[in-house]
Formats: structure tokens, sequence, C-alpha cells
């Protein structure tokens, strides 16, 4: 019996001096008060890359997700042949307005579409040996006529220098004939073959003139030709500029879908859910793939404290949080503080009420152990709000003096 009592006593003695600590448990989940960012899909298409990952930090501007369309990539590279094909003649055209006698491609356009810089490199050639022959027609023919205007003027020369020792004939016949000793036949003669030389270097002179005339129409000609074949590059050169214009806008719209097939991380942070998971499905514009919660993103714990405990938490409290992901016992618990408890209870559909409590983590660390613990949004966990001190003889007796307030009292 003494060994009993003494037992009793110094239970009785531990009970009254030791002290534990009051604590409050409740569920909760982690939620940030920052906007979590959507990550959607601009165009429809096909999943063909898939780089987002839960939990997974991302950069601002990285890919998270490349989509294919089949026909934007058609209609891009379509366009960009006929943009080069544009650009080949525009070039071309160029040339031939200034009147270059060389065609020079940039390397950019060369390895970009080589079969269109050889088609209008050979129509550049081609074209420039036509005139280049039409030319070289019409300068033979100045030349012919060149010769054809010596050759009357010549004739000119000879009729005149006939002509004149006709009229000298005339002069030394005309007094013999006066004087009878000459027929007047003989001067008839003479001057019927002055009349003649006069009329064929007359004749000779117009000819002359006329392919004097026929040379000036040739080398207008020659100029007409080459006119027309500048006027006709720059008109078409025009044409050619205005479609590259329209062809580069266009490629520039197409451009953009194209890059919008690369899905980017809008900024910086941790990717909270991942909505298309497989390469492959096909998703519409504005198809929501994952969400990222901001990098400067606070955490914040909302806790469901019951009615009956809600008088036992008060601003300032330490809470110990113990996510449901992280074994406690392996990795300790992440150290907080409650901030605001709501003024009313939340009753939800088909639960029991809860006061909301608001705990902040000044820190994402474990207490035991040194791996940072990945924390998204909508991760569930246990939270025990410590209070004060307590003995142990102190919850002994509680119950006891519940009852005894209780007890007695008729109805």
């Amino acid at each position: 019996y003494v060994l009993i009592s003494v037992f009793f006593i110094v239970a009785v003695i531990w009970a009254v001096d030791a002290e534990i600590d009051e604590q409050v448990r409740a569920e909760g989940m982690v939620f940030t008060p920052s906007e979590v960012q959507h990550v959607q899909s601009r165009l429809p298409g096909s999943v063909v890359l898939i780089n987002a990952k839960l939990g997974r930090e991302v950069e601002k501007g990285e890919v998270l997700y490349r989509l294919e369309d089949e026909d934007v990539t058609a209609n891009f590279a379509d366009n960009e042949i006929a943009l080069n094909a544009a650009r080949a003649a525009e070039l071309r055209l160029s040339a031939e307005a200034s009147g270059a006698t060389r065609l020079i491609f940039p390397a950019e356009l060369v390895g970009a579409a080589p079969d269109m810089v050889e088609k209008e490199a050979s129509l550049f050639t081609s074209r420039a040996e036509a005139l280049a022959k039409r030319v070289s027609v019409l300068r033979d023919n100045i030349v012919t006529l060149q010769k054809t205007i010596i050759e009357k003027e010549a004739e000119e020369r000879i009729s005149l220098q006939k002509a004149a020792l006709v009229a000298e004939e005339i002069a030394l016949l005309q007094p013999l004939v006066d004087a009878g000793h000459e027929p007047r036949a003989v001067m008839l003669s003479a001057r019927a073959r002055h009349q003649q030389e006069t009329g064929a270097a007359e004749l000779a002179r117009l000819a002359a003139d006329a392919r004097r005339a026929d040379l000036v129409s040739k080398r207008r000609e020659i100029e007409s030709a080459i006119a027309n074949f500048r006027a006709g590059a720059a008109e078409a050169l025009v044409e050619e500029q205005t479609k590259a214009a329209q062809l580069l806008a266009r490629q520039d719209a197409l451009r953009g879908k194209v890059r919008h097939a690369d899905v980017r991380a809008p900024l910086r942070g941790t990717v909270s859910a991942v909505h298309v998971k497989t390469v492959g499905a096909v998703v519409q514009a504005g198809t929501m793939l994952a969400e990222i919660v901001p990098a400067e993103a606070r955490y914040l714990v909302r806790a469901q404290i019951l009615p009956q405990d809600v008088a036992d938490v008060q601003p300032g409290q330490v809470a110990r949080i113990s996510l449901a992901a992280y074994d406690p016992s392996r990795y300790g618990v992440i150290m907080g503080v409650v901030r605001q408890v709501a003024g009313n209870t939340t009753q939800p559909e088909n639960a029991m009420p809860f006061y909301e409590t608001i705990i902040a983590i000044p820190e994402v660390a474990f207490t035991k152990s040194p791996e940072t613990p990945v924390i998204t949004a909508g991760m569930p966990l246990q939270v025990d709000i410590l209070g004060g001190k307590r003995t142990i003889m102190n919850y002994i007796m509680t119950p006891i003096q519940k009852s005894l307030a209780t007890a007695f009292r008729e109805k």
C-alpha cells in the first residue's frame, strides 16, 4: 500500500506540474492570393509537344506546349514560296528597268529559293538576248541605210559632174550652131544629156534624203525598243512589288499563327495544374491547357476550424502544417502563423459548418528535412494550431468540472 500511495502522490504532483501545448486540429488546403495564370491555346491544332509538368518551375516565354495545324503550316509554306518568287521577279524587273547588264541575287534568296532564282536569271538572259537581237537587226538596217546614203550621194556628185561637163559642151556648141557650123540636132542632144544628168543628180539627192529619214526612224526604233522594254519592266515591277508587299503582310500573319503554335509561359512561376496531358490531343482555340502560379505569389493556408474550437484560435498563434504529400515523421512540418479568423461560419451543402481561418507561411521549409517542398494551390493538408500551456491535471479535471456544472439540475 505504501508503494501505491507513493506512486499515486508522485503521479498527482506530476499531473499538477507537467504542462502540454493546447492545440486545435483542422483540415485545410493551400491557396495563393495572386490570380492563377491560365495557359490557353490561341489557335486550333493537335498537340505535338508537352513540357508542362505539375509542380515544375517555368520561366517567362518558355515553351509549354507545341501545337501543329497542317493547314496553317501548308499555307505558310505556299506563301513563302510565292513571296520568294515575287522577290526574285522583283530583282529581275528592277535590273531590266534600270538597264543593268548583270543580275545579282542575295545569298539568302539563293539559299531559300534556288529554283526561282535560276528561273528568273534564265528569263533575264533570254529577254536581254531578245532585246539585243532586235536592236542588232535595227542597227544592221542603219548600217545598210548609211551605205545607201553614201552611194546616193556619190551618184548625185557624179551626175552633177556629168551635167557640168555637158553644160560646158553646150557653151562651146552654141556659137557654132548659131554660125551654122554645127547642126541644131547636136545642140538638142547635148541639152537632153544635160537634163538627164541633172535629173539623175536630183533623184540621187532625193533618195539620199529618204534614206536619211529612214536612218532617223531606225535610230528612234532602237530607242523606242529599249524604252518600251524598260517601261514594260518598270510597270511589271510595280505589280510585283505590290504582290510582294501583300504576300509579306500575309506571311507576317501566318508567321504569327505558326509562332502561336508554340504556347509559352506568360510569366515566371510554378505549374499548378495540367489540363491537357496527351500528345496528339486535338484542341480548339481558347482551350485551357495548364495553370501557373506566379513565382512571386505567397502561399497561404485556408483551414476549416470547427465551431467548438474557434474560441481557442486567435491571430498570431503558431500553426504546424502537415502536407498530405509528405510524411510528417520523415520530413517534419511547415511552420505557419494564424493571420485571420472568419467572424461567421461557412455552411457548405451536406457538410459541417466551419470558421474559415487564414494561415500564412513565412518560410516554405520542413522542420526535419532540408528538401524544399513543392507546394501547389489546392494541395490538401492538416493544421495543428498551438495555443497556451495547460497542465495534465487541468485536462483531467475539465470534463469533471463540466459535468458538475450541469449536474443536479431539473428540467
